[in-house]
Formats: structure tokens, C-alpha cells, sequence
């Protein structure tokens, strides 16, 4: 009887190899031909492992092979090869620059280049990228006492938005310097995956640690493309890239060995929980084996609380006016593409019209990358920003409720039992309006649970058990931090709407769908005694209720 699986042989895998060059397909290309959705299949199939028969026919007949050419059945313990002290024979300096050369094609395909939202073609990173500022005290880690919040808030940040908790900065490059194995964490649209980004084109091009070797893996891609393979390692993983390249894996141990590899692990937060638990395991795995090596792996804030050993965790902070200033002649050159002269006089105009008071809510937005360029994109058309704001909150509020993630291919765990697109708006839009009279911005993460308890149980109907509720809305919460970032922990266990404008938006929203509310009356009066009607109703007003 035909067994149900074949795997190649390792002539085989290099006569496959030789069609697929030939042919000048991508893996993905290649798993399209042959009916397939990912493209695990494929990179089982060039790495010697066994899949489904039928698919090994498929995959053979479309790169015009021999099935009888390539398959066989043996079986490797690649494990052998780690311990092989023979590897380390090979001179570690001729290996290094070796591979440099090799894979420098590689690292430019990956990170020299970036996808702009709604912008049609790709931009070469070093024409758009700002460097950023680290934070070395996570500030959701601190212990701090709420009733101190609004004086800090006000004084940091005048333009109504909830700033960083002043502490020392120092560049990303400067912390990458002082520590071997980074945790680089940040709110979404920080630009977490822009400074790996940075990193690796810094050592490819031989700014940074020339004398290593830069690797950029995206830790969704490796996710799936072992998932069911449970014996595949990172080791493995990236072996398999490099025998693409026609690099061993005798030379790839020897830089690993010798701790001259500078690995940058991006997106931890974009594996799906189902995936998470096996692929933080295969990680710790590599940093415990190979712990010479520099390790940088970026996650968004609130996802999990994993320590990786050995690691410093270090926070991406927002942009300061200079960087925002910075940012956008670098956009209205590269992405508006205006000559020079021009770029500069747009930024200059852009920086004014954002510091008048008016636009003090949009300066606030524009302290995060992600929606900096959004904000440039706005103001290329009409070099000013729309007196009614309601569709540029609108839109934001859409870019990080679910453009963003299916930008990225990005699927998110489901926070709640059919706990739609709609509910995260309305429930959102609940919090705000109720948080919104109250005399601090910043709320105890009882409070917020105790909010959120409340929407459950008027529209979902949940079993009468107060302790499982509390963890229910406790877990609401965090996926809210950790999917969205519209509310963020701004101290322990004390949370903030992550821009105040945007709180003042989801609050309008409320105000439309309960305009016969009696709790409007309360509202009100908050805004006439902090003198801020004008404001809010020039920021909301016209606010279509949520439908």
C-alpha cells in the first residue's frame, strides 16, 4: 500500500531547488499553483519533511519533476549537528563575512523598504524612518498613586492628552548598544517593527555590528509555517532559510556558536494564542542554547506577561515635537514627493498650524507614528486641518479597531463570544461617556471592569457568577490594550483612553445613541464648568450614531 506521506531526499530537495531558482517563483507563488493557503507545505517540502502525498505529487508536477527522482523516506537528527564540536573549526571571521554576503539581499528585501497605509507603493526606509526614543521604565509597571496623575498630565502635555511619566530617554540604538537581549515593547503604531527594521538595515549595511550577522524573522510567519510540526526548532526554521541560499548548516551553527548573530524577532504579539504558549517555548529554547548572541524581540504592550531570561525590557516612548517636525519633511518629500524646497516649507507650515490651541488635540494624536502619517495624509490636500474633526476621528478610531491588523494579515483571538466590531464601539463609547464627567482621566482598573461588567450583562446575558464576571471583564480589558490600544495602562492597574481626543469622539458617539439619556444633563454640566463646550462640540459635533 502507498504511504500517505512523502518526504524528499536531500538530492532531491537540491533538484527541486534548481527548478524552483529556474523558474524564479516565491514560496507563496509556488503554494498557489498548487491549491494551497499557506505556504507551510512548501517550506516542508524544501526542508526534507514529510506531507501529504498528494500534495508532494503536486508540488513535483508543477516544478516538472521526478516524483521517483525526489522522494524517500530517512530521517535526520538534526540535533547532532549543534553538538558537533568539529563546526567549530571554521574560521569565525571568514563564516561571518560569508554569510553577510550572501544574505545582505535578503535583509534589503526585508527591511529596506516600507508599506505605507493607503499609500500605493512601497517607500525606501531610509527616506521616511525617524529614530526613536526608548523609555528603560516600563510605565504600566510603576507604582504610582492615581490622585498625582492630573498634575503630571497637565503639565507635560498641555495640548489634552495623557503623556509619557517624565524619566530619561536615551536613542534605540544606544539601548541596543547597552543590552545583548532586548524585550522592545510599545502601543500599537509605535513603530516597533520599523526599529527592528532599522537595526537590521543599520548592520547590513555595516553602520552597526559589522562584524555580525543580522537576522530578521517575523515571528507570524515562523507561527505558521510550523504549525503541526511540533520537532521543528527556530534552529531548524532558519536553517532552512539559509539552505535556500546555499549556505549549511554547519557554517549557520558555527555564527550561532560563536554568538555573532544579531537576531531581531518581530511581532510576538501578532502569533495567535492558540500558537503563543509553542512558540514562546521554541524562543527560549534558541536564546538558552545560543545565549552569545544579540536577541531583540518586539512585542505590543499588555499581550502577555512572559520574561524571557536574561532579557531587559525597554518601551518605545511617543514622538517629541522635533521628531514629529523631523517626520514630516521626510514625509511630504518621499511620500508626497515634493522637491526639497517644498517639503520643507509644507513641514514648517504643518508644525505651525499643529502647535495653535485648536489643533492641540491633533498634536497629541500625531505623538504615535502610525497616526503621525495618517495626520501628513490629511493635510497633503488642503495644507490645514478640517475644522469638524468627526471623520478624522472616525477614521482613526477604524485604523486601530481593525484596518491596522488587516493590513499586517493580522487575526486577532476573539476577546468575548460573539463580541462584535460594533460591541468594542459601543462598549467603548459606554466607558468614555461615563469616565468623562468624572474629576480624573485616569481610572482604577477596578473601575473599568466594573464598567465593563455592566455591558455584558445588559447585552450577553451571563451566568450569575460575580467571580467569573470579574475575571470575564479583567480579560476584556487587557485584549482591548493588547489588540487595540485604545485604552492603556498608563500605571499599575490605573488605566487612560490612549489619546483624550479620542475619548471625547466615543463620548459624543454615546451622547447621539442616548441623546434622551438623563445622564446627559450631567455631562453637560462637566463640560460648562471646565469651560470646554466649545472645544468639545467643535471636535464632535455632527457625529453619526453607531449603527
Amino acid at each position: 500500500m502507498a504511504k500517505r506521506s512523502l518526504q524528499a531526499s536531500a538530492e532531491g530537495i537540491r533538484k527541486a531547488k534548481q527548478s524552483f531558482k529556474r523558474k524564479g517563483w516565491t514560496q507563496e507563488y509556488l503554494a498557489a499553483e498548487v491549491g494551497l493557503e499557506t505556504r507551510q507545505a512548501i517550506w516542508k517540502f524544501f526542508t526534507g519533511q514529510r506531507i501529504d502525498r498528494h500534495v508532494f505529487n503536486d508540488i513535483c508536477f508543477a516544478l516538472e519533476l521526478d516524483i521517483a527522482e525526489i522522494a524517500q523516506s530517512f530521517t535526520t537528527d538534526e540535533s547532532s549537528l549543534l553538538d558537533n564540536s568539529a563546526n567549530l573549526s571554521l574560521d569565525i571571521e571568514t563564516v561571518v563575512q560569508k554569510l553577510r554576503s550572501v544574505y545582505h539581499e535578503n535583509i534589503q528585501m526585508q527591511c529596506g523598504t516600507v508599506q505605507i497605509l493607503d499609500v500605493a507603493q512601497p517607500i525606501r526606509f531610509n527616506d521616511l524612518y525617524v529614530d526613536i526614543e526608548i523609555l528603560e521604565e516600563i510605565n504600566s509597571r510603576r507604582w504610582l498613586e492615581i490622585k498625582k496623575f492630573p498634575q503630571v498630565w497637565m503639565k507635560e502635555n498641555n495640548s489634552l492628552g495623557v503623556a509619557d511619566w517624565p524619566q530619561t530617554k536615551t536613542s534605540g540604538i544606544a539601548a541596543v548598544k547597552k543590552y545583548d537581549k532586548l524585550m522592545v515593547l510599545g502601543k500599537p503604531g509605535a513603530g516597533k517593527t520599523t526599529f527592528l527594521q532599522a537595526i537590521a538595515n543599520s548592520c547590513n549595511l555595516g553602520l552597526f555590528q559589522a562584524d555580525y550577522l543580522p537576522i530578521f524573522v517575523r515571528l507570524k510567519d515562523f507561527a505558521e509555517d510550523i504549525r503541526g510540526s511540533s520537532q521543528i526548532s527556530l534552529f531548524n526554521y532558519l536553517c532552512a532559510s539559509f539552505l535556500n541560499l546555499g549556505i549549511s548548516e554547519q557554517e549557520l551553527n558555527t555564527i550561532f556558536t560563536h554568538g555573532r548573530a544579531l537576531i531581531l524577532l518581530d511581532g510576538l504579539d501578532e502569533v495567535v494564542g492558540k500558537d503563543i504558549s509553542k512558540i514562546i517555548s521554541k524562543i527560549r529554547q534558541f536564546t538558552e542554547k545560543f545565549y552569545k548572541n544579540k536577541i531583540i524581540i518586539t512585542c505590543r504592550l499588555g499581550v502577555q506577561n512572559y520574561k524571557f531570561y536574561g532579557f531587559t525590557e525597554i518601551e518605545i516612548g511617543n514622538f517629541s515635537q522635533s521628531q514629529i517636525a523631523n517626520f514630516a519633511e521626510k514625509w511630504f518629500l518621499s511620500v508626497a514627493k515634493q522637491p526639497p524646497a517644498i517639503a520643507k516649507d509644507l513641514a514648517s507650515r504643518f508644525m505651525q498650524k499643529l502647535e495653535l490651541k485648536e489643533n492641540f488635540p491633533i498634536l497629541d494624536l500625531a505623538t504615535t507614528p502610525l497616526l503621525l502619517n495618517f495626520i501628513c495624509l490629511v493635510f497633503q490636500f488642503t495644507e490645514d486641518f478640517p475644522i469638524n474633526r468627526t471623520e478624522i476621528y472616525k477614521q482613526i478610531l477604524d485604523l486601530f479597531l481593525t484596518r491596522w491588523d488587516e493590513a499586517k494579515g493580522i487575526k486577532r483571538d476573539e476577546i468575548y463570544p460573539n463580541f462584535s466590531l460594533l460591541h468594542k464601539i459601543k462598549l467603548l463609547s459606554h466607558i468614555a461617556a461615563i469616565t468623562f464627567p468624572q474629576s480624573s482621566y485616569f481610572h482604577p482598573e477596578s473601575h473599568l471592569c466594573r464598567l465593563i461588567t455592566d455591558y455584558l450583562v445588559q447585552n450577553f446575558n451571563p451566568p450569575n457568577d460575580t467571580a467569573a464576571l470579574e475575571i470575564e471583564s479583567a480579560s476584556i480589558l487587557q485584549a482591548i490594550e493588547a489588540q487595540h490600544g485604545l485604552l492603556m495602562q498608563k500605571a499599575l492597574g490605573i488605566y487612560a483612553f490612549s489619546h483624550f481626543s479620542l475619548q471625547q469622539y466615543l463620548t459624543a458617539k454615546e451622547i447621539v445613541i442616548n441623546i434622551n439619556s438623563p445622564t446627559l444633563a450631567e455631562l453637560m454640566n462637566h463640560l460648562s464648568k471646565k469651560s470646554w463646550r466649545e472645544v468639545f462640540f467643535t471636535q464632535c459635533r455632527n457625529v453619526k450614531p453607531c449603527r
